[in-house]
């Protein structure tokens, strides 16, 4: 079914034309800068199959120009990536699957956000407080030439500004942390187990973490197996950093003066 406008209305309200029209259990949002590999589609809904508890999902986007590989025989690459994800608090609209029951339950996007820009993020924080996850599923791949549409537009970051203030009238800022944690031959298994715990919980509440653990040389090795042994999972807004607790002092001052400044020194 083609649903064609007269005029540019825009990417919200030209997607919410096609979610209520399709009836289908899933829906796939899929912006025309993108190139889908084969096999694409199956590996989102065959995950998606596995996983009632998640609502949006995303295919990987970028890799195969990196390894000089067309698309298809990057996606076939992939492949041995099956049932491997990464948590997101939110999913991306250049191809984004929904599921039906999500959109029964949360609605249609909001055409507030109008050509587009931040209506992705606000569908997903949506999905969240109806308690639903958001993922990127690594055996599915669609290449995606970033904000074409946009910058034909010539004005990209303009709309982005606008979109980002629509989205802070909705939902409150995202807290950046910062937790600090050190690790010895006297910390038990279970301190760290709780500290993961307790980290996974504030990513998944949409914090932005970054977790700077002190140790020694065998601290990553030690710290990856107890993630191992409670299937931690990877989660994008969980940055692990491992530092060596000799500088302990100098390291957190380095990022104190980071945030202070608002950009990286190293």
């Amino acid at each position: 079914t083609l649903i064609r406008n007269e005029k540019n209305e825009g990417f919200v309200k030209a997607v919410n034309q096609g979610l209520k029209v399709s009836k289908a259990p899933y829906v796939c949002i899929l912006n025309n800068d993108t190139l889908p590999s084969k096999g694409w589609l199956s590996e989102l809904i065959n995950f998606a199959e596995k996983h009632p508890d998640i609502g949006l999902f995303n295919p990987l986007c970028s890799g195969h120009k990196e390894e000089n590989l067309d698309v298809n025989t990057y996606a076939e690459k992939l492949l041995l990536n099956k049932d491997r994800y990464m948590e997101m608090n939110q999913c991306q609209g250049f191809c984004m699957l929904v599921k039906r029951e999500l959109i029964d339950k949360i609605g249609y996007m909001d055409e507030k956000f109008g050509i587009g820009g931040f209506d992705d993020t606000d569908y997903s924080m949506r999905a969240h407080k109806a308690g639903y996850g958001c993922v990127s599923v690594y055996s599915s791949y669609v290449y995606h030439a970033e904000h074409k549409s946009f910058d034909a537009l010539g004005n990209r970051k303009d709309i982005q500004r606008e979109s980002e203030k629509e989205y802070f009238k909705k939902w409150p800022k995202h807290l950046r942390m910062a937790v600090i944690f050190s690790v010895s031959d006297k910390t038990e298994d279970r301190e760290v187990i709780n500290l993961l715990k307790a980290v996974l919980f504030s990513a998944r509440k949409w914090c932005w973490v970054n977790l700077m653990i002190f140790g020694n040389k065998k601290t990553k090795e030690r710290v990856e197996k107890i993630k191992e042994s409670i299937s931690f999972p990877t989660h994008q807004n969980i940055k692990f950093k491992f530092l060596n607790n000799k500088f302990k002092f100098f390291e957190i001052s380095l990022r104190i003066i980071e945030r202070s400044f608002g950009k990286k020194l190293n």
